[in-house]
């Protein structure tokens, strides 16, 4: 099976950093698959914070106390 490239997003990536994978959400999230979760999926707020990890993405969302 042959796969098709992916578009780029950039108009509704909501990643305030300026990276080659802006915009590519499949190339984002393997990049950071090692690393944390992608500032993208935070809050303005939360993202602010520069911690990547999982814990700080749930209490981030609500679902964990600080």
């Amino acid at each position: 099976m042959e796969s098709k490239p992916l578009p780029v997003l950039t108009e509704d990536c909501p990643c305030t950093r300026n990276c080659p994978r802006h915009g590519n959400c499949v190339e984002c999230v393997k990049n950071h698959r090692a690393k944390g979760v992608p500032a993208c999926f935070f809050s303005p707020e939360g993202e602010a914070l520069h911690d990547r990890s999982f814990a700080a993405l749930f209490r981030d969302k609500g679902l964990m106390d600080p």
